[in-house]
Parts: C-alpha cells; sequence; structure tokens
C-alpha cells in the first residue's frame, strides 16, 4: 500500500471488490427481486473484508455501476484462481442470503464460471447436488445461455 492509499483509503484490493461488487449486483437482480437481505449481505461482506471508509465505499459502488457487461473480462483477467473460487464462493452465498437461491441464480454463477475459465461441468454438479434448485429449469436456463454464448462467439 502505498502512501496514497493511506491517505485516501485504497488498496491493492479495490479492483477486486470492484468486481465482486459489480457481480453480486447482477445476481441480486438475476431472479428479479434484488431483496434487502442480498443487500445488507453484501454490505456485511466487505465491511468484514477490512476497514473502509465511507468515501472509499462510496468509490467503490460508483466504480462497480460504471464497469458494465466489461465486468466479465476483468473478472478472468484480473482475478487469480483463488480468487475466481472465492468469487463463486461469495455469489454462491449471496444467492442463498434471501432463502431462495433459484435457478436463475445458479445459472447466472455457472454461465460466470464458463466465462472466467472455471470447470463449469463441476461447478454445475455441485449446485445441483448441494441446493435446493429446480433441475429442470437449471437445464433449460443452461440451454439457452449455450445458444447465447454460441450465437455471440460467431
Amino acid at each position: 500500500m502505498g502512501i496514497f492509499d493511506k491517505l485516501f483509503g485504497s488498496s491493492s484490493n479495490d479492483d477486486k471488490y470492484v468486481i465482486f461488487l459489480c457481480l453480486a449486483d447482477m445476481l441480486a437482480r438475476v431472479d428479479g427481486d434484488a431483496s434487502n437481505n442480498e443487500g445488507n449481505w453484501i454490505l456485511s461482506w466487505l465491511k468484514s473484508k477490512e476497514s473502509i471508509s465511507k468515501e472509499r465505499f462510496n468509490r467503490l459502488v460508483t466504480k462497480s455501476e460504471k464497469i458494465g457487461p466489461k465486468v466479465f473480462e476483468e473478472a478472468k483477467n484480473k482475478l487469480n484462481d483463488d480468487e475466481k473460487h472465492e468469487l463463486i464462493n461469495f455469489l454462491t452465498t449471496l444467492a442463498q442470503s434471501d432463502n431462495d437461491f433459484d435457478a436463475r441464480e445458479a445459472n447466472f454463477i455457472v454461465v460466470l464460471g464458463i466465462l472466467i475459465g472455471l470447470d463449469w461441468e463441476s461447478l454445475y454438479d455441485h449446485l445441483i447436488t448441494n441446493f435446493d434448485i429446480d433441475q429442470n429449469e437449471m437445464n433449460r436456463l443452461m440451454t439457452e445461455a449455450g445458444k447465447l454464448i454460441k450465437d455471440a462467439s460467431n
């Protein structure tokens, strides 16, 4: 951490936090209901990581709101393998925070796994095996996502 980081409350983790916050916001909205429980859980998670000033928190949120779709590329290129797995665990826990981990949220997590270079089949199996997710709905969503990914790559 440099002198300006100490003075202005920034750290080398800011890029990671921006990625996590942006994807958390996307995940919270994917089921059509970004609940207060999810928002509170995100805030608690961030506060548990380190002491973050209100100004720094506001900068992180502002950056996370501006990053948009390039967040997927940022996550793939800026996070190491351990951080990618931390991201998946973070999002999985977030999806459970409103007591309604549904297939749309699980699908988002698996597609994210694909986009950032993780083994999607292991991720899919883990989610279906360990959580009460409608497998038929998940399969339907995965088929739709596969078509979109294939169309986008052509």
